[in-house]
Order: structure tokens, then sequence, then C-alpha cells
């Protein structure tokens, strides 16, 4: 099966929970990219948490992660749009290969950025007080969005996963006692989530999982949803970018070698123009005759 993504919730529990398989998307990412290990895994980490954030937005468009930051993975970008199409880069530069994700960052941001068709955008910043991204993003939840969330991403070269689990708001007319059934329901969903093995993660599937960690809890699972690598870059944009250059820049590109090259830096697709291409594209008319 290609990647996809469960939904999935407890009917006696105030929880509810996304199961994610990202291998294809990583696969294609790292085939594009060559991202080396540590680089890898970060941003491995980071498509699968933006895919099952992006499953909780009731809006169109995208989910996107970036970080920024004076440490070896300079700048680094995860993106989940229309809930389906992912994508994801990183520039970095030699790494250790045991350094955690904050210390990849070391000073800088990361922040979530929620870009609707239709409206205005909005960014939540995200702390780094902690070693993993999945425990900044848990904070995060925490702080800002009052929504307890616990979080858990295994990936190798040849496989990620992810789950995610977040407890539902308490209806404002429960009493105490239900109140207190929610409270030691989500206590006890998170500290049996906490046994997760990582061979547990890899090998299970969602239904054999949910069923080995949380045997005598009734789950509502629902069908996979489909996920698939997809990059924006279009011959189109890559006029826009050929824009930029100055004429003197075309020149000498032509000059030197009769075309100009785009490359697309998420997915590597090329796009050449000749010279006739690129003065009527940009400059609308034809080359000058020397």
């Amino acid at each position: 099966m290609t990647d996809h993504l469960h939904r999935f919730h407890f009917q006696q529990a105030p929880v509810r929970g996304h199961w994610v398989d990202i291998t294809s998307t990583m696969a294609r990412i790292e085939a594009a990219q060559q991202p080396p290990a540590p680089v890898r895994r970060a941003l491995a980490e980071m498509v699968a948490v933006v895919s099952m954030l992006a499953h909780d937005i009731k809006f169109e468009g995208s989910v996107m992660l970036q970080s920024r930051g004076d440490g070896p993975l300079h700048t680094a970008m995860a993106e989940c749009r229309d809930k389906r199409w992912l994508r994801a880069i990183a520039r970095s530069t030699a790494l250790a290969e045991d350094q955690p994700f904050a210390e990849l960052i070391g000073n800088g941001q990361l922040a979530i950025s929620l870009i609707p068709k239709d409206g205005e955008i909005y960014q939540g910043m995200v702390g780094l007080d902690h070693p993993t991204l999945s425990e900044n993003i848990e904070t995060y939840f925490a702080t800002s969005e009052q929504l307890e969330t616990r979080i858990r991403v295994v990936t190798t070269p040849t496989r990620t996963v992810g789950c995610l689990l977040q407890r539902l708001p308490t209806n404002p007319e429960s009493n105490e006692i239900e109140e207190e059934a929610d409270d030691e329901g989500w206590q006890r969903v998170t500290l049996l989530f906490e046994t997760t093995k990582d061979t547990e993660l890899l090998e299970l599937s969602p239904t054999q999982f949910l069923k080995r960690l949380f045997p005598t809890d009734p789950i509502f699972l629902d069908d996979a949803l489909p996920l698939e690598f997809r990059c924006t870059c279009s011959r189109e944009k890559s006029v826009k970018i050929l824009q930029t250059l100055t004429r003197e820049e075309i020149d000498e590109a032509l000059a030197s070698d009769g075309f100009l090259e785009v490359v697309c830096e998420f997915c590597e697709s090329r796009h050449r123009f000749s010279g006739v291409e690129i003065y009527t594209a940009i400059e609308g008319r034809r080359p000058p005759v020397h």
C-alpha cells in the first residue's frame, strides 16, 4: 500500500488519534536530496507530524512546519497540502550522527503555519525546550492550544511510521464524576501509549497496533486516507525564477551553455529553456541579433 493515514477514536475515553505511514514519501525525498542521516531523520519526523496535524484542520489549504537556526540544520520545511500532498526540504552542513532535533536547529525558531486557500495565514511559534520535535509539538499544543497531545514517530532507512493521540475536551455540562472519569481515561491511555516499542509501530498494521496496545478499549478505526509526495514546481514557476535574473546573467549563461536550466530543490525536476524561449517568455520578444 502507498502512504496513508488512519484516523481513530476511543469509544469510552476522550481520546482521538492518527496513525500514519510516510515511507514512500521519504524515499522520494531522500532520492532527490540525499540528506545526511540525521537530517533525514529530522525531515521524516517533520513530515509525519505535519501530515497528522493537517488532518485536524477543517479548512482547505496547507499546514507547514518550518525551522531556521544557527545549528547544522540551517533550514527545514515540511508541508501537507489538502490533507494529502506531502513535500519537504532541508539545508544543512556536516552533522554528528547522534544530534537530537533541537541541537540540529541550534539557536533558532520553529513554526507551524496554517495557510488556507482563502483567508489569512496563521502562524504559531513552537519552543525548542526539549530534545525532540515531538516533545516540542506536544508542549506547544498543551500551552498554546490547551490540547493535551502525545506523539511518537519511528523512522529507519526503509520505514517511517507515526502515531498521535489528543485528548478531546470534556463536555462543559459534565459533572465532577464524569470529569474525573475523562481525566483517568486520558491518563490510562497515555500511560499505555508510552510503553510503545519501536518494533510495534514499524511492524504492526494500525489495527494490530491498537489492539496490542489497548486490548480492552473499543476503538473506531476509519478507512485509510491516501498520502503522496507531490511537488508544486512547474515550468511556469521556473519562468518566474528566471525573471529575477539580470539581462547580463542570462546572456552569460546562454553564451556558456546555450540554454538555462532550473532544477527544483524538492524533487529534482529539470526545466530547460533555450535562448528563444527565455527572451520570449521573459521579455516578450525574440532574442537580439548580433
